[in-house]
């Protein structure tokens, strides 16, 4: 498992900051044979869906590796522009 749960306190700790988090309400019944997919790492991306109305239009976040090539930034700047677009 990526993330670290404590069942009986209802909590699990963030794998990117670290902070110990309440699980949400309809995972009252977690259990060690019933766990949420998001605990999962071959879940890479998890879609929610929100009960009530977003007060406004979708925000997109990309986070990009620098560390790369100039021609494969150029590559998913392309991505980027195309998924915008």
């Amino acid at each position: 498992m990526h993330s670290r749960i404590v069942q009986q306190l209802h909590i699990h700790t963030s794998t990117h900051s670290g902070q110990r988090n309440q699980f949400p309400q309809h995972y009252a019944q977690i259990s060690q044979e019933l766990l949420p997919a998001e605990l999962f790492p071959q879940h890479a991306a998890v879609e929610y869906t929100l009960s009530v109305p977003v007060p406004g239009p979708p925000v997109f976040l990309f986070v990009l590796d620098l560390a790369l090539r100039d021609d494969e930034i150029e590559v998913v700047g392309g991505w980027v522009y195309m998924l915008i677009m």
